[in-house]
């Protein structure tokens, strides 16, 4: 096996806990966020079991606990509605620890028999630059083979299919044992002061005495963008056009300046998933599940690479996107975009084999302007979600009057998404300018930090710094769009 395809050395549990407990909380995003965030990395650790990605699990379960340990110093933590979305996360810590607990001597053994096997021979090698990146990785290690998503785009998708179908039916099997609520019993429901002993003993029981390796590597270049200013919205005349070939794409046009709109709107709460401040809490699975840890296998799993690298290093999953979304997404839209209006959908689905795919365009209550579209009933999106094993990877919006590129308002809207997952995408479609769509991301660092920081009141803003967003599509980013995977649309809509 080459070094590009041999998996890389696993992560130890110190290793593994120290990178858990390196992602930034910022009390500046409402708690209501990170609660979601809490509950998105609970699913994630579910789906790397299915994938028999022991090391992300345990990453993820215990950056879980992290998180609900920090969010009672959050200063929204004593708010009445703060407390009642932090319940059950408590509620759910003892089925957290148990599956750490669980994991644990698996990743242990897989480390001990990379070294048995290994010998001194890869202790002698230098690193590659890719495998100073795969060390940050979970996923690229154990008994895995990693393949390049960009050359096996295909197989990634043939795979998804096999592995969803699986999922689909195994979770329609699982249905009514979930509903019985057979894990109550184990639930905990100590006081905060409880909750925090526990964990941190638990912590202490999971951190064992290790060496500490480092990791270094450079990140890629980051491509910059102008950030223009906003020109006011008219209506246009707009008739979605004949399916036709994608052309190719060639460099946007230079973006022109526009005028600020006075409209206000609070920006230390980046909307997720719409574009304004969210008027309703998401809901969290309403019990906790218990990690079934399945038996090793013996076969190596496979892995994809990452699809890129943020700006600090960190590796990102490839994100598979269908070809056909935006043209649906478009018919949907044609009314609003005739009448100058914009709006917006969701991009849910799940994670496969180190790689992220989008199954379904889900459709949310909104109210939409000529410059916003503001999500409404979200409770109903997110139990849906929920209901489905759907993890949203990023949103899409049109803009029916302005060119392509993210403003103010939506900068603020990924950086809500960004905290969720670093892999979140905003898929933006100008119908009448070309080029016509495009897909983005903010960069880490600068951007995502310096848009979680930004206080401006105003609805459209500038900023100080330009390398705010970049594009995310391959070659030069994370993003496939493929004609071979399938998506449906879910509208949730009542009016």
């Amino acid at each position: 096996m080459d070094r590009g395809s041999r998996p890389a050395r696993p992560q130890s549990v110190d290793e593994l806990v120290r990178q858990a407990e390196n992602f930034n909380f910022n009390p500046n995003i409402p708690f209501k966020h990170w609660t979601r965030a809490a509950d998105t990395l609970y699913q994630e650790a579910h789906f790397a079991l299915a994938d028999g990605d022991y090391g992300r699990a345990f990453l993820m379960l215990y950056r879980h606990s992290s998180l609900v340990m920090k969010l009672v110093s959050h200063p929204q933590y004593r708010d009445p509605d703060s407390k009642k979305l932090f319940r059950p996360l408590s509620k759910r810590t003892n089925a957290v620890l148990d599956d750490m607990e669980r994991i644990k001597p698996v990743i242990v053994d897989e480390y001990a028999e990379w070294e048995r096997m290994a010998g001194g021979v890869h202790a002698q090698q230098r690193p590659s630059r890719y495998e100073d990146y795969a060390a940050r990785d979970p996923s690229l290690s154990g008994h895995a083979k990693v393949l390049d998503a960009s050359e096996n785009q295909e197989l990634a998708v043939d795979l998804a299919q096999q592995e969803l179908a699986r999922r689909d039916r195994a979770r329609e099997s699982r249905a009514p044992a979930r509903a019985d609520g057979h894990r109550a019993k184990d639930w905990y429901h100590g006081d905060d002061g409880d909750l925090r002993s526990q964990m941190e003993a638990a912590r202490r029981a999971l951190r064992p005495d290790a060496h500490d390796e480092k990791t270094d590597g450079g990140a890629p270049a980051a491509q910059h963008y102008s950030y223009p200013s906003i020109s006011r919205s008219q209506a246009v005349s707009y008739e979605p056009q004949p399916r036709v070939p994608a052309p190719s794409r060639s460099p946007g046009p230079i973006r022109p300046p526009k005028e600020s709109l006075p409209e206000q709107r609070s920006l230390t709460s980046p909307a997720i998933p719409g574009k304004v401040p969210l008027d309703r809490p998401p809901t969290l699975a309403t019990e906790p599940r218990s990690v079934d840890v399945p038996p090793r296998p013996k076969k190596e799993r496979i892995a994809f690479r990452p699809g890129a690298y943020l700006e600090n290093g960190d590796p990102i999953r490839p994100v598979f996107v269908p070809n056909q979304l935006r043209r649906r997404f478009l018919e949907i839209a044609a009314e609003n975009t005739r009448a100058g209006l914009e709006m917006c959908g969701i991009l849910c689905g799940t994670p496969v084999n180190n790689a992220l795919f989008v199954r379904c365009l889900l459709i949310p209550d909104q109210k939409c302007t000529s410059d916003t579209c503001e999500t409404e009933n979200e409770g109903a999106m997110f139990d849906y979600c929920a209901g489905e094993d759907l993890l949203v990877l990023g949103w899409i919006h049109t803009h029916p009057t302005q060119t392509c590129f993210m403003s103010s308002r939506d900068l603020h809207t990924q950086a809500g998404y960004q905290v969720m997952m670093p892999e979140s995408i905003a898929i933006v479609c100008a119908p009448r300018f070309q080029p016509s769509y495009g897909i983005f991301r903010l960069t880490h660092p600068p951007g995502l930090d310096h848009i979680l920081n930004c206080n401006h009141q105003d609805t459209f803003h500038q900023h100080s710094i330009d390398n705010i967003y970049r594009q995310t599509e391959h070659p030069n980013g994370h993003v496939y769009e493929s004609d071979k995977l399938p998506f449906y649309v879910q509208d949730l809509r009542t009016k």
